[in-house]
C-alpha cells in the first residue's frame, strides 16, 4: 500500500485453476460491500436483516434497530509477486463458512489448529462459474510458520555478581 493506494489489492481469480500462494502478513475484517454488474448501488455497506445479507437494510423496519453488519475476514498475503505498481502483498476474502471450513481442513491436514501469521497459504479457484448457484469453490493448502529454534538451548544463568569490597574512600551514596 502505498502514498496514493488506498488498499492493498484483492486476490483475482480469473478463470479455473487460478492460484494465489504467499507468506500470511496479518488478519482484517472488512464490512461486505454491495455489489452489481451494472455497478448501480455498488459499494454501499451490507447489514444482516432476516439472516440474510442485504444493503437496504441498515436498520431494523420494525423495531428501528441497527442491523449487524455483515463482516468479512480478510488474510492479507504477501505473494513476493509484484503488480507492477510495486505491492506484492495481496487481500484474500473469506466470505463463507465453506471457505473457512475449507482453511481449516488445509490447517488439520499441516498439523495445526489455526493458520498464523508467518505461515504460507495457497488459494486455488478449482470449481463453480461465480455466480448464484454457482458460487466459486476453491482449495487451499497450509503451511504453519518456520520453526527455526523453536527449541533454543536453555541459556546459562547469568554470574553472580562480585561482592564490592568495601572501601572506606567510597562513600555509599
Amino acid at each position: 500500500m502505498g502514498l496514493f493506494s488506498e488498499t492493498i489489492p484483492t486476490a483475482k481469480f480469473n478463470q479455473i485453476g487460478d492460484k494465489v500462494v504467499g507468506t500470511i502478513v496479518r488478519f482484517d475484517q472488512q464490512q461486505r460491500t454491495e455489489f452489481t454488474p451494472n455497478q448501480q448501488g455498488a459499494g454501499r455497506p451490507m447489514f444482516w436483516h432476516n439472516g440474510k445479507p442485504t444493503a437496504a437494510m441498515p436498520n431494523d423496519p420494525q423495531t428501528g434497530e441497527p442491523n449487524q453488519p455483515v463482516m468479512d475476514k480478510v488474510i492479507v498475503l504477501d505473494t513476493g509477486v509484484d503488480d507492477g505498481y510495486g505491492e506484492t502483498q495481496r487481500r484474500l476474502f473469506v466470505k463463507s463458512k465453506q471457505m473457512l471450513n475449507d482453511i481449516k481442513t488445509a490447517c488439520t491436514a499441516a498439523g495445526v489448529r489455526d493458520v498464523d501469521e508467518g505461515g504460507r497459504l495457497t488459494c486455488t479457484w478449482v470449481d463453480g462459474a461465480g455466480r448464484v448457484g454457482s458460487p466459486k469453490v476453491y482449495a487451499f493448502e497450509y503451511a504453519p510458520p518456520a520453526m527455526a529454534g523453536a527449541v533454543a538451548a536453555p541459556a546459562e544463568a547469568p554470574a553472580a555478581p562480585k561482592a564490592a569490597k568495601k572501601s572506606q574512600d567510597n562513600p555509599p551514596f
